[in-house]
C-alpha cells in the first residue's frame, strides 16, 4: 500500500461565485489519524467531500488509495471508504440494525458475515444487543453516533471520513465516545480523516493536522511541529492555550 493514502495537486472549487478551495497541496499520510481544522467556511467540508467524489475539482488532480478520482473507478473506490457525519443520516424507517448492516446487505455479504461484523462494531462501539431493534428516535445522541461510525465501518475501510462526528454529542458522552473510538482504531486501523472546529479534540484523536482558512492550507504537519513552528498567527492562536 502507498504511504500516502490522499493527496491533493494544486486542487480549486468555486461555489456559487465563492473560491472554497484555493490551489490546495495536501498528503494524508496512510495509516494516520488527520484532523483538517479551520474556521467555519474554511473548506474543511468541501475538501472532504472531494475525496469521496461528491464533488469534482475544477482544477488540479487528487489521488485517494493510489488511484486518480475519476467517474470510472467512483463506485469501487467509494466501497473502500467510510463516512460519518454530525446528522448521523440513519434511516429513520430502519432499526439500529438494518442501519449498521446495510452496506454489507447491499453489495451481497452472507447473513451470517453481516451478522458477525455488525455484532462485532456494536460490541466495540458499547452498542449493546438490546439496541439492536430500537428505531434511530429511540436512541441517545451518543447512541446514535455510536450507530452512524458503526456503519461507516461496516465494510472494513481503507479509509475512514469524518464530518464533524461528534459535536452534536454532549461533552459527557464525548469522553466515552472518543475513547471508544480510540479502542475501535487499535482493533481495526483505518486511515481517518477527522474534520472538526475542535481543536483540543483533533489533538486528543489525530497525530497529523490540516489547517485551512479560506480554503488554503496554512501549514501541515505534527502538533509539535505546529506549535513550535507555527505558519501564521492563525496557526500559532489555535495552539497556544491547550495545555
Amino acid at each position: 500500500m502507498t504511504s500516502v493514502a490522499v493527496r491533493f495537486s494544486s486542487v480549486s472549487k468555486n461555489l456559487g461565485g465563492v473560491q472554497v478551495l484555493d490551489h490546495v497541496d495536501l498528503e494524508i499520510r496512510t495509516g494516520t489519524v488527520t484532523a483538517i481544522l479551520g474556521e467555519s467556511g474554511s473548506g474543511k467540508s468541501t475538501l472532504l467531500n472531494h475525496i469521496n467524489g461528491l464533488l469534482v475539482p475544477d482544477t488540479g488532480r487528487i489521488e485517494v488509495l493510489g488511484a486518480e478520482l475519476n467517474p470510472t473507478n467512483m463506485q469501487a473506490m467509494r466501497r473502500r471508504m467510510g463516512y460519518a457525519v454530525q446528522a448521523v443520516g440513519l434511516f429513520p424507517h430502519l432499526r439500529v440494525y438494518e442501519n449498521i448492516a446495510l452496506a454489507s446487505t447491499v453489495f451481497g455479504a452472507s447473513a451470517q458475515a453481516t451478522r458477525d461484523r455488525a455484532r462485532r462494531l456494536m460490541e466495540l462501539l458499547k452498542l449493546g444487543n438490546e439496541l439492536e431493534n430500537r428505531y434511530p428516535h429511540e436512541l441517545s445522541g451518543g447512541q446514535q453516533q455510536r450507530a452512524g461510525l458503526a456503519r461507516a465501518l461496516m465494510l472494513q475501510p481503507d479509509l475512514l471520513l469524518l464530518d464533524e462526528p461528534f459535536s452534536g454529542v454532549d461533552p459527557i458522552a464525548r469522553v466515552s465516545i472518543h475513547a471508544e473510538f480510540q479502542n475501535l482504531l487499535a482493533a481495526e486501523p483505518a486511515t481517518t480523516i477527522l474534520v472538526t472546529h475542535d481543536v483540543r479534540e483533533a489533538v486528543k484523536l489525530a497525530s497529523r493536522f490540516v489547517i485551512l482558512q479560506s480554503g488554503q492550507v496554512l501549514q501541515q504537519g505534527s502538533a509539535e511541529s505546529l506549535r513550535s513552528s507555527p505558519a501564521t498567527k492563525f496557526v500559532k492562536q489555535l495552539f497556544e492555550n491547550l495545555s
